[in-house]
């Protein structure tokens, strides 16, 4: 993971996911967000991609010392050091 991915806006993340790939399924959890700010969901992708079917689930929700574990989490603990 590099400095600059973790700077793309939820937009230009999808968008690079997708545009070199046939995807056509896409399946993340409930209150899920990418790019940088937390600024790409579900929606958007629906609204950049309408071919592609995204389907939300509803994923168990894991704490770790009354938190949830997060990757947000884990990138700032791993550039940290």
């Amino acid at each position: 993971m590099s400095k600059e991915l973790l700077e793309q806006s939820g937009r230009l993340f999808i968008h690079h996911l997708c545009q070199h790939r046939q995807v056509t399924h896409i399946v993340i959890g409930a209150n899920f967000k990418f790019g940088k700010g937390g600024t790409g969901d579900s929606q958007l992708i629906r609204d950049i991609y309408p071919h592609i079917t995204v389907q939300d689930q509803n994923l168990v929700r894991y704490d770790w010392i009354d938190a949830p574990i997060s990757s947000t989490a884990i990138r700032r603990q791993y550039f940290t050091r």
